[in-house]
């Protein structure tokens, strides 16, 4: 009898665990709202140079941002790009600026990786971890979501589905003047 209690504990354990690893593995969490957003400075010149199929789309003035500070040996980092590659291609540069901040690789390291994958993102080099510091970016991927106005609304560290309705709920929140 003891031994049925035993096993029966461990199952519903390993059921809950099982239940718990299938919901998000995110954590969302405000911007504080007396902290300042760290300038975007580095916005303005990508280090990955425009191509012909990836020309440079400058930060336009009261478009929203999102910057996801990845890397290529970060696998939840690589399992994240297609769904924001998509939701780039489908919210376009008019209505929300889509930066993947590549943070201590080699340049060489993300062209290959977008181009093996078929991926458009624009990447930025941040190889000395300059910008992930600035923004207060430890884990990997993290995400910042920057409204209309230049003020960072929300970090979410860890991968998220950005083709999620919960996803496209908290973009939509970023046109708001």
């Amino acid at each position: 009898m003891r031994l049925r209690l035993g096993v029966g504990a461990l199952l519903l354990i390993w059921l809950l665990l099982g239940h718990l690893s299938a919901q998000a593995q995110f954590r969302k969490t405000p911007w504080p709202k007396r902290a300042p957003t760290p300038a975007l400075d580095f916005l303005a010149t990508p280090s990955t140079p425009p191509t012909p199929s990836k020309p440079l789309v400058p930060a336009p003035r009261g478009v929203p941002i999102l910057l996801n500070f990845w890397a290529t040996w970060c696998e939840p980092c690589k399992q994240e790009m297609p769904s924001l590659d998509v939701l780039a291609d489908w919210q376009g540069a008019d209505r929300l600026r889509v930066v993947a901040v590549d943070v201590r690789e080699s340049s060489g390291r993300a062209e290959r990786f977008m181009a093996d994958r078929n991926l458009h993102l624009h990447v930025l080099q941040d190889p000395d971890a300059l910008i992930a510091k600035r923004f207060g970016v430890s884990l990997y991927p993290t995400t910042l979501l920057i409204d209309a106005r230049g003020r960072a609304r929300w970090k979410i560290e860890g991968p998220v589905d950005w083709s999620s309705a919960e996803a496209q709920g908290w973009i939509d929140t970023l046109d708001v003047p």
